[in-house]
């Protein structure tokens, strides 16, 4: 069971550092002059209203994909399941 979990890790951490790699905004860095720009006042005070304001930031903020946090977690918690992981964190 260790080895095929270990296998299993391998994998999902060999599959999101591909995806990341070759997949289109699987994994994207914030757009840090559009948050800029979001927190000047002359765009402050042209908001149509704080909740279209906040859905900007929201996007300007993004960093990735729905499916790259779920195999970021599923990569996690297979990893803590893992007894030469709760061993190595333990002590």
């Amino acid at each position: 069971f260790l080895a095929m979990s270990s296998l299993a890790f391998a994998f999902f951490l060999l599959e999101i550092s591909l995806l990341c790699w070759c997949r289109d905004k699987y994994l994207q860095r914030p757009d840090f002059p559009e948050i800029k720009e979001l927190f000047t006042m002359d765009r402050w005070r042209v908001r149509k209203s704080t909740f279209a304001w906040f859905g900007q930031l929201g996007k300007a903020m993004q960093t990735g994909s729905f499916y790259f946090w779920l195999d970021l977690i599923s990569t996690f918690s297979m990893a803590i399941e893992m007894p030469w992981v709760l061993q190595a964190g333990s002590g």
